[in-house]
């Protein structure tokens, strides 16, 4: 009796040192990952501050365009960032062995991929909307109604490649490494490892990587559309700069000029309204 006693409080305090040991090298990667954590808060502080400023001057102190709009939108996904993913995400750096809150880990990872998916195809939309301002003016624009519709379609598309993000990710089970040679197990946040699955893990990853490379190349070539356009049309403006030795016939041309941006302009508005 007296030995199985013995041999119980042994368990108990191999078992309490390794708790110890495993809240010890949690607390030392959480000191090593400080200046990441003082990065995220500032963000965190920065975006709730901003972003609904930005809300409140785009949509109720200027006028309702495409533009502004989208801007709201995207201050919008910003601000679920910032109240949801990162408190979630600092928690996950200072748990970062002892993560066993797998609800929360879901939610995380969810809100995650649905906003940072949802923020660039917003980005696209507004590029795309630019685009067919500057450098397509004679052609349909997209209106108030139309960006409602494509808001909502960036909306479904983004839980439709979000949400297995929800089955992937969760508490789980991962070897801490230490100089102890012993064999810790701790919990993070993180994809599953079982084999079944990894298929699906990597599936999920590839189609969000192509996403990512292929909406940021469609970024880069309508601004560098945009951008090419605009400095030509700056070019032949200043072509027609009124100065000392203007002749009349330079004088036409630029009022013909002023006369057809003035009428581009209000078809813009109309579009608009």
């Amino acid at each position: 009796m007296a030995s199985n006693n013995s041999t119980m409080l042994s368990n108990d305090t191999f078992l309490s040192d390794r708790v110890a040991l495993i809240q010890q090298l949690n607390d030392k990667m959480a000191r090593l990952m400080v200046p990441a954590t003082v990065y995220i808060c500032i963000m965190m502080v920065l975006g709730l501050v901003g972003n609904p400023m930005v809300c409140y001057y785009y949509g109720a102190k200027t006028k309702l365009t495409t533009n502004t709009f989208f801007i709201v939108i995207l201050a919008l996904y910003d601000v679920i960032v910032c109240a949801i993913s990162m408190p979630t995400e600092i928690a996950d750096i200072e748990l970062f062995y002892t993560f066993e809150y797998n609800v929360a880990c879901k939610i995380l990872r969810f809100v995650n991929y649905f906003a940072g998916i949802g923020s660039i195809l917003t980005l696209v939309a507004i590029a795309t909307d630019r685009f067919k301002k500057i450098c397509r003016l004679t052609k349909p624009q997209m209106g108030i109604r139309t960006a409602k519709f494509v808001s909502l379609g960036i909306i479904g598309i983004a839980i439709l490649l979000s949400w297995p993000s929800l089955v992937i990710y969760g508490s789980i089970q991962v070897p801490i490494p230490n100089t102890y040679g012993l064999d810790l197990m701790g919990a993070d946040c993180t994809s599953t490892k079982e084999v079944a699955y990894q298929k699906y893990v990597w599936v999920f990853n590839g189609v969000h990587f192509l996403l990512f490379v292929v909406l940021s190349v469609v970024l880069i070539v309508l601004y560098s559309i945009i951008g090419h356009t605009i400095f030509s049309h700056k070019k032949r403006l200043m072509m027609y700069t009124p100065n000392k030795n203007r002749t009349p016939s330079s004088t036409e041309v630029e009022t013909s000029l002023s006369d057809c941006s003035q009428k581009m302009e209000d078809k813009m508005k109309g579009t608009e309204e």
